[in-house]
């Protein structure tokens, strides 16, 4: 199966896109800016799989671990999360990274705030979670540690000017023993919480992985037009998003008068 099969691009869509720049909304009375902001990139809810989500110990040279599974029914968000399976014995601390890969590029379009909600079931004393950064050259920014319950707890973090340079994201747990079960993750995101308003994306997709959405916006930039990957449900190529549909769907149909197939996502 070919992966970049959502780009619907021929000889001519070179042609035909060249010199097309940013994306910006038609001019119309209701259709203001672009409302990149108004939406949080949401890149895990774990509703389709793990999605290349890992996890690895803390300081342990070539350790391994139980890989994380999704679990369904009790999520934090929707219906599905992450769980990642533990045991430490009395006595012991350990800390284990949850992870996810992220494509690279400058996520501030989104806001500073990183955000997810985890868990640990059952509840264990002195149990710790926090979130971090690792950027492409594998600098490292932590967010504040925090204690962790049985129920689903916020972590929120004004990670600054590391949002803008980012290529892995994850939470890092510290738990002592004794103690076995099962750490939860979901509802990773950089910006708001939620929409604070309704917007229209424009998008390409969806991609079977994030790596084919990936190489997907590789053939896309070779043709001059940006997209970058988002997570809604599934991985897509987001072209542009704005406050009315109306706008959105002005640029989904100049977009597929250029040979490239798009579908507008309500965020």
């Amino acid at each position: 199966m070919d992966l970049l099969r959502p780009i619907a691009i021929g000889i001519a869509i070179a042609l035909a896109v060249a010199g097309c720049g940013r994306r910006a909304a038609p001019p119309e009375s209701d259709a203001k800016k672009p409302a990149g902001r108004l939406v949080p990139a949401g890149l895990a809810g774990f509703e389709r799989g793990p999605g290349g989500w890992k996890s690895a110990p803390v300081g342990v040279a070539d350790a391994s671990m139980e890989a994380p599974v999704v679990v369904q029914g009790d999520a934090g968000k929707g219906e599905h999360w992450l769980s990642q399976t533990l045991t430490v014995p009395p006595g012991e601390t350990r800390g284990v990274n949850i992870y996810g890969v992220v494509p690279s590029q400058d996520w501030s379009r989104f806001g500073q705030t990183v955000r997810a909600v985890v868990r640990a079931a059952p509840e264990g004393a002195g149990i710790t979670a926090r979130l971090y950064l690792v950027s492409p050259d594998g600098a490292e920014s932590l967010g504040p540690e925090q204690p962790i319950s049985g129920g689903w707890t916020p972590l929120a973090w004004d990670a600054g000017e590391a949002v803008s340079r980012v290529g892995r994201i994850g939470v890092r747990w510290t738990v002592p023993g004794p103690w076995h079960g099962r750490l939860g993750l979901d509802n990773v995101r950089i910006g708001a919480e939620d929409a604070l308003t309704t917007a229209y994306s424009v998008v390409n997709g969806p991609y079977p992985s994030r790596e084919a959405a990936s190489g997907g916006m590789k053939m896309l930039k070779d043709s001059n037009v940006p997209s970058f990957p988002i997570y809604e449900q599934g991985w897509y190529l987001n072209l542009g998003t704005f406050s009315t549909r109306k706008a959105a769907e002005q640029e989904a149909k100049r977009l597929a008068g250029n040979g490239l197939e798009t579908s507008v996502l309500v965020r």
